[in-house]
């Protein structure tokens, strides 16, 4: 489906979120949810579109059990597509689908308690939504022959080496 989503308020009420509630068939170890958004450059508002998900203990998404998700995207003039794998936590019968925009407030003179309305509206698009069942994700057991893997360190072949780069190295 599509939705867009538009928000103005003032400070403390510069978000705005549209939920729907699934329920996981019984045994769902892991799901799988995204979609596209878009958030148009040219608007006068600054802000952030999202997408997550919030895991409930009851079908009817009572019962908060975690959040998981939520990388969101700034005025970019494209479709940003947006896909994560997430384990259930144990005891979830359902979750949550979130869309949300958050305008980024600007401060204004002589408005001491966050009321004044910009008027600046910021606005976001969404399309191409699901949530659904998935498998547990595979990758690789480890990086090909040659390959290092930069959060591990090196591989054993070769050597590491510093070098300071700029000005007076």
């Amino acid at each position: 489906g599509s939705i867009k989503l538009r928000t103005s308020a003032g400070y403390g009420r510069e978000s705005f979120s549209v939920a729907r509630c699934i329920p996981l068939p019984v045994g769902v170890d892991w799901v799988r949810f995204g979609g596209r958004i878009r958030v148009p450059s040219n608007q006068s508002a600054a802000g952030e579109a999202r997408l997550y998900g919030e895991f409930t203990s009851n079908t009817d998404c009572s019962g908060f059990r975690g959040a998981v998700g939520g990388r969101g995207i700034s005025n970019f003039d494209g479709w940003s597509i947006r896909e994560e794998t997430q384990k259930v936590p144990q005891g979830s019968s359902g979750v949550l689908f979130i869309l949300s925009v958050n305008k980024k407030y600007v401060w204004q003179e002589g408005d001491q308690t966050g009321e004044i309305d910009d008027g600046e509206p910021f606005v976001a698009y969404f399309d191409d939504l699901f949530l659904k069942p998935a498998s547990k994700p595979k990758g690789p057991a480890k990086a090909p022959p040659g390959v290092t893997d930069f959060w591990r360190g090196f591989d054993g072949r070769g050597t590491a080496s510093v070098a300071r780069q700029g000005r007076g190295a």
